[in-house]
C-alpha cells in the first residue's frame, strides 16, 4: 500500500506477511531506485514499553522477525529504523500479543507515541537522524513515555 504526501514523501506498508515484508521493500526500493540508508522502517516492538520510541541509524534484528526480513533481502543491516514500543504488563504470549488490538486504557499512549514518532520523521527528514536519536532516544521510563 502506497501512500504519497507532502510532508513526508512516500510511506509504505507491505501487504505481505510482516515476516516477508523484506521482499515488498527490496521491490519498491529499486523500482524507486533507493539504496538502504535512505529507507526508513518503522515497526512496532514488544522488548520496548508500550509508548516508548528508539532510533537507530542501523543494526541488528534485535530478533524481529519483520527486520531480519528486510535485512536478509538488503543484504545488510544499513537502513535506519525507528521501534515503537507495544510491551504492557499485561503481556503473556508475545505471539498472541502482538496480534491483539490495543485496550481502550492504552489507546492515549499508543496516540502519543504515534505523534512523537511522526515528529521523529519529521526530524530526521529536516536534520538527519542524528539529530533525531539525540532528541528521542534520552533515557525513558515507562512512567515518562505514559506522560
Amino acid at each position: 500500500m502506497l501512500f504519497e504526501t507532502e510532508k513526508f514523501g512516500l510511506l509504505c506498508k507491505p501487504l505481505t506477511y510482516m515476516n516477508r515484508c523484506g521482499k515488498a521493500i527490496l521491490a519498491l526500493s529499486r523500482e524507486m531506485d533507493l539504496q538502504p540508508q535512505e529507507v526508513l522502517v518503522l515497526y512496532d516492538d514488544f522488548a520496548l514499553a508500550l509508548g516508548m520510541i528508539r532510533i537507530r541509524a542501523s543494526g541488528s534484528s534485535g530478533g524481529h522477525n519483520g527486520v531480519q526480513s528486510i535485512i536478509d533481502h538488503f543484504g545488510n543491516t544499513q537502513f535506519p529504523r525507528i521501534r515503537l514500543g507495544i510491551q504492557t504488563e499485561e503481556m503473556e504470549d508475545w505471539s498472541d500479543f502482538v496480534l491483539t488490538n490495543f485496550k481502550k486504557k492504552e489507546l492515549p499512549v499508543v496516540s502519543e507515541m504515534l505523534d512523537s514518532c511522526a515528529d521523529a520523521v519529521e526530524l530526521i527528514l529536516k536534520e538527519g537522524i542524528t539529530a533525531a536519536m539525540n532528541r528521542y532516544n534520552r533515557k525513558q521510563t515507562k512512567n515518562s513515555a505514559e506522560q
